[in-house]
């Protein structure tokens, strides 16, 4: 009688722990096992699923960033030929000065090139003497076509143009290196030029080449103030 109402009341236990009386499991090892396997065998599908998801999320906006690049550096490529038509335009205005970039362009390839740079670093001179005067856009016509001296405060004014040209090239990040040779192609060797009165090598080398091109033009073309300066020694980049 006793171990009769022990047995009942050992039943519910059983049914909850899938363990009989005699502490045997009651379907074997064997069903946790498979459970334990489906559920990870679903958890790698997920996973697997999920990777796949990121990998086309990830050539998705890959492909995104270089549609844009691309767009960008369309966008600059136009920006620097308005630059450089803007650049020619303005020189037009006078023809004392008509073509100045151009063949100060010119003599920075041939120099650049006799001094053995990489032709990387020749086109970037170029584009950079290309744009040299673009500064002189915020510069009046009467001050820039003056056939008689200019006054000091007039003088002022003119040394702004590098100032000014490297200001509205700055937004463009391919120009970054050029920038400074664009601002400093007046500075001179003895610390004496503009606009930061920079002295020998704290020059930047690109400054130091377009200076030379510009002043040997300047020198060698008729000025409002001058007849050009004729020369007879062979140049350097010959």
């Amino acid at each position: 009688m006793k171990r009769a109402r022990l047995n009942r009341q050992q039943g519910p236990v059983a049914e909850l722990t899938g363990t009989a009386t005699t502490g045997q499991p009651a379907g074997g090892g064997e069903l946790d096992f498979l459970e334990i396997a489906a559920v990870a065998a679903a958890k790698e599908k997920l996973l697997l699923l999920h990777i796949r998801e990121m990998e086309e999320l990830y050539n998705v906006l890959h492909n995104r960033v270089q549609e844009l690049d691309k767009a960008r550096r369309a966008h600059q490529e136009m920006f620097l030929a308005a630059m450089e038509t803007l650049a020619r335009t303005l020189e037009a205005r006078d023809g004392y000065t008509r073509g100045h970039s151009e063949r100060v362009a010119g003599y920075v390839v041939r120099l650049a090139s006799r001094l053995g740079l990489e032709t990387a670093r020749v086109e970037k001179l170029r584009l950079a003497a290309s744009l040299h005067d673009l500064g002189k856009i915020g510069i009046h016509d009467a001050i820039l076509n003056k056939a008689a001296s200019l006054t000091a405060a007039e003088f002022v004014l003119i040394k702004q143009h590098p100032v000014i040209g490297a200001k509205i090239l700055q937004p463009l990040v391919p120009l970054k290196e050029q920038i400074p040779w664009i601002r400093h192609h007046h500075e001179r060797y003895d610390g004496k030029g503009y606009p930061d009165g920079l002295r020998g090598e704290a020059i930047p080398l690109g400054a130091r080449i377009i200076a030379l091109a510009d002043s040997f033009d300047a020198m060698t073309s008729d000025r409002p103030y001058r007849r050009a300066l004729s020369f007879s020694l062979p140049l350097p980049w010959e």
